[in-house]
């Protein structure tokens, strides 16, 4: 039987409900990543700032005075991973959410029964360090 070895992995650890998520490429660790859940046993802070509860806009504005930041989608304010590469720092949310979409007819008509679950978007879920 073939084994097959994958260059990148990922470990999750758990820590009643907090997760520390552990990137390894070439049995290196590349990437250590924590969710937002892990605010509840402290404070996880960059550059003096809460990451957790500024939300994503501020946040990608604080921290382009530190490092250029790009992101995945066309539109910086609707995208759901953001990245600084000069400091090495990685934020991601799973839905892409902004306010402005709150005047989108057919964006409120389609989440009309989620549209209150989707302010939690407004902030970043997980920070990794690179």
């Amino acid at each position: 039987m073939a084994s097959i070895n994958l260059r990148a992995s990922w470990e999750f650890h758990c820590f009643s409900c907090a997760s520390v998520m552990v990137e390894y490429r070439d049995e290196k660790a590349v990437e250590i990543a924590v969710d937002y859940h892990l605010r509840e046993y402290g404070f996880i802070t960059l550059f003096e700032t809460d990451v957790f509860k500024v939300p994503a806009e501020q946040l990608v504005v604080f921290l382009k005075q530190y490092s250029p930041c790009s992101y995945d989608l066309d539109d910086e304010q609707l995208s759901t991973n953001y990245e600084s590469h000069d400091i090495g720092i990685r934020l991601w949310r799973e839905e892409p959410f902004h306010l402005k979409l709150l005047s989108d007819e057919e964006y409120m008509k389609d989440m009309a029964l989620v549209i209150d679950e989707m302010f939690h978007y407004l902030y970043f879920e997980i920070i990794g360090v690179r």
